[in-house]
Parts: C-alpha cells; structure tokens; sequence
C-alpha cells in the first residue's frame, strides 16, 4: 500500500499537460508584451521616429537662431548709420542720390546678340528719316 500523502492522485500525463499549458500561455504573454515594446505606442518604432523629428527640429532651429543673429546685426547697423538705410535705399528700392548717373547694364544671350543690334540699326533708321523730314 501507499503512504498517504494528502493530494489526490494523479498521472504522470496530467502532470505534463498541466505544465505545457502554463508554457503555452507564459509565451503567449511575452510575445504579446514584446509585441507592445517593439511596435506599439511608446515603443520603439515610435522613440525612433520621435528621435528623428526631434533632430530636424533641431536643424529648423538652428537655421532660426543663424538668421535671428543676422536680423539682430541688421537692426544694429541700421539703428548706428545712414550708410546701412543708404545702401538698402539703393539695392532694395532702387534710389539714385541727386546728381548721380544711374547705368544699367543687361545680360543678353549669346544669340538675340545679333537681332538686338538689326533692330537697333532700323531704330536708328526710322529715327534719321523723322529728322530729315
């Protein structure tokens, strides 16, 4: 006979089904939390992508500062001098001072070149038979 030991009894089969269920479920859950990790929200992919926008913010705020600083010289010069509100007068509104000569020369492609200067002869042309007249 058996001593008693106070537990049902059971089979070896029992034993070993019961532990694969409790396997089965275990990894379950880790693939189900591994899952989350790697691409649900606060997971990997989106710190990744979080990162990234986090540099281009960065960059964005760089190129800000680089042209805050030039704006901040600007307003410098143009509150110490006339020089500055002259030059940005001239290049920016186009003003000549009184007295001043103003040229403007012109780019002209290579083949108009030559048409340019047929219809300036007939110009010139027409204009000495108005004086003739």
């Amino acid at each position: 006979m058996r001593p008693f030991t106070g537990a049902a009894p059971s089979s070896n089969a029992e034993s070993g089904h019961s532990v694969k269920l409790v396997l089965v479920v275990l990894l379950t859950l880790f693939v189900a939390l591994q899952y989350r990790l790697w691409f649900g929200e606060g997971g990997l992919e989106e710190r990744a992508r979080l990162r990234a926008r986090i540099e281009e913010q960065r960059e964005t705020n760089r190129v800000l500062l680089e042209r805050n600083r030039r704006l901040e010289v600007e307003v410098f010069e143009l509150q110490q001098g006339l020089e500055t509100i002259e030059e940005r007068a001239r290049t920016d509104l186009g003003m000549v001072k009184e007295g001043e000569t103003y040229y403007q020369l012109l780019d002209v492609p290579s083949g108009s070149a030559q048409k340019t200067g047929e219809i300036n002869r007939e110009a010139a042309k027409s204009n000495d038979s108005k004086w003739q007249d």
